[in-house]
């Protein structure tokens, strides 16, 4: 009997549905994740600590507007604010203020610190326009700033 030629033999596997390559798939890694561009990569601390001292100058420069707005209707002194548990000389709120690739605010929080902050203030902080705004950072960048009042 003759023997098949190896091309003839390796036909005939195929046709017969033999021979399957049985070696897994190396496993996938996912791909790298960008380093540039909007919304990705790290903010240097070098720019992190320019938007955040942004974002406490234009702070400062809307203090005396909230004060208006948000402390003399709900100052804890005066007798028709309403119910308050010691009166504060003053109260601080932790503010957390999320903005866009233009420095444009995207969104704020108040945090507040029982004891050390009246809370019709926070609710007033929470839904004022604060004003802000920081220098074009090409992303979206956090930033905490700590407002004091009166």
């Amino acid at each position: 009997m003759r023997a098949l030629s190896p091309a003839l033999a390796a036909l005939l596997l195929v046709v017969a549905g033999g021979c399957k390559d049985e070696t897994p798939d190396p496993p996938r890694r996912p791909a790298p994740i960008p380093t540039s561009g909007p919304h990705q990569g790290h903010i240097p601390p070098k720019d992190l600590a320019k938007y955040q001292s942004a974002a406490v100058e234009g702070l400062a420069r809307q203090k005396a507007r909230l004060k208006e707005k948000c402390w003399e209707p709900n100052d804890p002194a005066r007798s028709d604010a309403g119910p308050s548990k010691a009166p504060l000389a003053a109260a601080s709120y932790e503010l957390k203020i999320l903005f866009d690739e233009k420095g444009q605010i995207l969104s704020h929080q108040v945090l507040e610190e029982p004891g050390k902050s009246v809370p019709a203030v926070a609710q007033c902080l929470r839904e004022a326009d604060i004003g802000l705004s920081i220098p074009a950072p090409a992303r979206k960048v956090t930033v905490t700033a700590t407002l004091v009042l009166p």
